[in-house]
């Protein structure tokens, strides 16, 4: 059986099937927002530091934050052709186990994500989009 599922996965590999399930949230932005300010805001979100518990009095510790059990993927930011911008960020699973994300946890991972984009929109002195939506949620593979 074991060798069966090694092949099988084998097979899926060379075939580009692409064994990964994702949460993609998006804010639209009316302008591009400075990304020193958005990449340091998300990073002090996704990636804390806290204090070293072997030595506290040296340098904090990078940690991890998580939505659902997985880690935070990296910011992006969008800038379209009209002057007009986004920011996304994700949280993906990988493999057989993983399996697609429900609609009731990618919107709960849509809520998550999506307020800490807010914050780093706003605190970069960003402004959420007149009439838009201020957050969209998408799922791969749909």
């Amino acid at each position: 059986m074991t060798r069966e599922l090694g092949t099988l996965f084998i097979l899926l590999a060379l075939a580009g099937c692409d064994p990964s399930f994702g949460v993609i949230v998006t804010v639209p932005l009316p302008r591009p927002i400075a990304i020193a300010c958005a990449e340091s805001t998300f990073d002090s979100i996704a990636h804390p530091r806290r204090v070293n518990p072997i030595n506290p009095q040296g340098p904090p510790v990078r940690g991890m934050a998580f939505v659902n059990g997985r880690p935070y993927e990296e910011l992006e930011q969008h800038q379209y052709k009209d002057g007009t911008a986004a920011l996304e960020t994700s949280v993906w699973r990988w493999g057989p186990n993983g399996g697609r994300f429900s609609n009731l946890e990618a919107n709960t991972v849509g809520r998550v994500l999506s307020a800490t984009l807010t914050r780093v929109r706003d605190a970069c002195g960003g402004s959420a989009v007149p009439g838009a939506p201020p957050y969209s949620v998408k799922r791969k593979p749909f």
